[in-house]
């Protein structure tokens, strides 16, 4: 019977596929501000220079995909000023991401990057902190990490 269940887990066990994180670091001077939208909005993470704000990849029940937006202002999604877009969608073994700023540039003159853990998949940097023209959306394995480094 042991026999059985080890060979059913093993059997098992590879199926199973990791999921990876969402990352935001902050290596910019000001505190940053982080709400993670679905089809609701959560409270807002506070992210002080040098740290950083992880969470594991979900689905959104309802729109199925997240976005992380990322403003320098406390209350910025509610006050219209400008913000940082993250988003992604988890599809099976496929992780879908995308960059974008809404409402301004919030990180102009800084440096802006999303980069994932696996080199085969495509980064995303901008340099002086404005959305190049262009599609920002790229799909990776589900189980890497995208680190979205602002300054």
């Amino acid at each position: 019977m042991k026999f059985i269940s080890l060979a059913l887990v093993g059997t098992i066990l590879p199926l199973v596929h990791a999921i990876g994180n969402a990352i935001v670091t902050n290596y910019c001077q000001e505190t940053i501000h982080i709400w993670s939208v679905g089809s609701s909005i959560t409270s807002y993470q506070e992210v002080a220079s040098n740290q950083s704000y992880t969470e594991q990849y979900r689905n959104d029940p309802v729109t199925g995909g997240i976005t992380l937006k990322v403003t320098v202002i406390a209350d910025g999604i509610y006050t219209g000023t400008p913000e940082l877009d993250y988003g992604y969608t988890l599809d099976n073994g496929t992780i879908w991401y995308d960059i974008s700023d809404v409402n301004g540039d919030p990180f102009a003159g800084s440096n802006v990057s999303l980069v994932p853990s696996i080199g085969a998949c495509l980064s995303f940097t901008w340099s002086n902190g404005t959305s190049p023209s262009g599609i920002n959306t790229a799909p990776c394995s589900s189980d890497a990490d995208l680190q979205l480094t602002l300054c």
